[in-house]
């Protein structure tokens, strides 16, 4: 009788001790995470973090009219680039435009109830920043 008993708690001692080098390997392995600078994602630096990208760039976000995306998606596929190049230079090229004032934003502007804002730009279909 003794002879069984003493074979199961040597059982149990190589399932514990199993178990414990699973969780010792666990642990360490969140120790060297956490001693990376990660975002918790695996992900150096402030990759996840709200408003930042994977390589630690701004992001933006701002609500635009579906139909106005689909134009922006339009012209990355037909130019084989990201849709964000494309909204890059579009920003750039308008804050040149405005910059030598070639346009005039004040015909556009309706007025708002946002409390962030006191004008809306109302921008028809066919406005253009280039004269032909």
């Amino acid at each position: 009788m003794s002879q069984s008993n003493q074979s199961r708690r040597s059982g149990l001692k190589s399932q514990r001790s199993v178990v414990s080098r699973l969780v010792k390997k666990a642990e360490q392995r969140q120790r060297e995470q956490a001693n990376q600078a990660t975002d918790g994602r695996g992900r150096v630096g402030n990759a996840g973090e709200r408003g930042v990208d994977k390589t630690g760039r701004a992001k933006a976000t701002y609500n635009i009219p579906v139909d106005r995306q689909a134009l922006v998606r339009e012209m990355a596929q037909a130019e084989d680039v990201s849709q964000a190049d494309i909204v890059e230079t579009a920003i750039v090229a308008f804050y040149n435009a405005w910059q030598t004032e070639k346009v005039d934003l004040h015909e556009l502007k309706a007025p708002t109830r946002s409390l962030k804002a006191t004008w809306k730009l109302e921008i028809p279909d066919d406005f253009g920043l280039f004269s032909e």
